[in-house]
């Protein structure tokens, strides 16, 4: 619920997005889900997605299908150790 809750911030109903895959990757995974970054109208680059404001919130955990690194793995990984050493979301009460 926390993590709906903070998407649902970051992305109200009719905010226009930028979704791009990760040429390192599929486009849709194995239970046919577009696997791609968001972005808002401003931002670019690995740290500008919604998808890393989830990680780095602590909203959201990185994952490796298969042992294939996605292009921005070393950004997203850093966000979620930070997140994790400060406690934030998931790696926080009540969830640790």
């Amino acid at each position: 619920p926390a993590a709906t809750r903070r998407t649902e911030r970051l992305l109200p109903v009719g905010r226009t997005v930028h979704l791009v895959t990760d040429p390192t990757q599929d486009v849709r995974d194995r239970y046919g889900r577009l696997l791609a970054y968001v972005y808002t109208p401003g931002r670019k680059g690995p740290t500008g997605s919604v998808n890393y404001s989830l990680v780095a919130s602590g909203h959201a955990k990185v994952y490796v299908y298969g042992g294939v690194r996605f292009r921005h793995a070393v950004p997203f990984f850093k966000a979620q150790h930070r997140a994790r050493k400060a406690g934030r979301g998931l790696w926080g009460p009540p969830c640790r």
